[in-house]
C-alpha cells in the first residue's frame, strides 16, 4: 500500500490483526520529496556526505523492522554536522517512520521480500480499467466486471501452487532482487553491518543518486 493515513485506519479497522505492507517506492518517494523541500536536492547530488546520509535514511527499509530503530540511531549520530536542513531531515524521518503510529516500521520494512512495491496492484487497477474501457460503469456492469475478475483468482491462486504462474520480472529488476537477496543472506550471516547494508543498498534501490518524483 502507499501510505495515506486514512486507508491504513480503515483497513485496520475492517481487517483486525492482519499485517499491512506498504510501498518501498512510496516511502522513497516520500523522503525524496522531504529532501527538496528542504533545499537540500544539490547537496544530495554533489556533496558525499550528504548524499550518504539521505541514501541510508532512504534504505532504511531494507533492515529487519527490529533493527531499524537502532540504526537510524547509529544514522544519526554519523550525521551530526550542525546543517539545519539534514537536522530537519533525520526530524521528519524519526517522527513520520521511525516512532510512527500510523506507519510503524513493522509496516514498511522490506526485508527478505521479492515484492518490494505495490507495482502488481497497480498494473491490475490499469487493467481492470483498461477492460472497462476507462468509462464510470454503472454498477450493475462494474459488479460484472469484479464478478468475472473474481473467478479468475481461484485458477491463479492453483496455478502459482502448482509454480504454473510464476512472477514476470524485467531483467534489471530481477538483478536488483537477486543482488538483495544476496545483500540479505550475507547481513544474516553476519558478513554484513546493518550501516553496510543500507548504504550498498541504497546504490542498488536509487543507482542513479536521483531525486525523482
Amino acid at each position: 500500500m502507499d501510505y495515506e493515513g486514512a486507508t491504513w485506519q480503515v483497513v485496520r479497522a475492517v481487517f483486525p490483526g492482519i499485517e499491512i505492507q506498504g510501498c518501498l517506492f512510496h516511502f522513497m518517494q516520500a523522503v525524496y520529496r522531504k529532501v527538496q523541500e528542504l533545499g537540500l536536492q544539490t547537496a544530495y547530488s554533489n556533496d558525499p556526505g550528504t548524499n550518504s546520509i539521505c541514501g541510508k535514511l532512504v534504505a532504511l527499509p531494507l533492515l529487519p523492522q527490529e533493527h531499524i530503530i537502532t540504526v537510524f540511531k547509529a544514522i544519526v549520530r554519523q550525521a551530526w554536522v550542525g546543517i539545519q536542513a539534514i537536522n530537519n531531515l533525520i526530524e521528519y524521518v524519526r517522527s513520520t517512520w521511525v516512532v510512527s503510529q500510523p506507519f510503524p516500521p513493522r509496516g514498511w520494512s522490506v526485508f527478505g521480500q521479492s515484492v518490494r512495491t505495490n507495482n502488481n496492484c497497480e498494473g491490475w487497477h490499469y487493467r481492470l480499467n483498461h477492460r472497462g474501457k476507462r468509462a464510470k460503469l454503472p454498477f450493475y456492469l462494474l459488479v460484472q466486471l469484479l464478478h468475472k475478475e473474481a473467478r479468475i483468482v481461484n485458477i491463479q491462486v492453483t496455478m502459482v501452487y502448482q509454480e504454473d504462474l510464476t512472477q514476470d520480472q524485467h531483467h534489471g529488476a530481477a538483478n536488483i532482487t537477486s543482488r538483495m537477496e544476496k545483500l540479505w543472506v550475507e547481513y544474516s550471516n553476519g558478513s554484513h553491518s546493518a550501516l553496510s547494508l543500507i548504504a550498498t543498498g541504497s546504490h542498488l534501490i536509487s543507482p542513479k543518486g536521483d531525486i525523482t518524483d
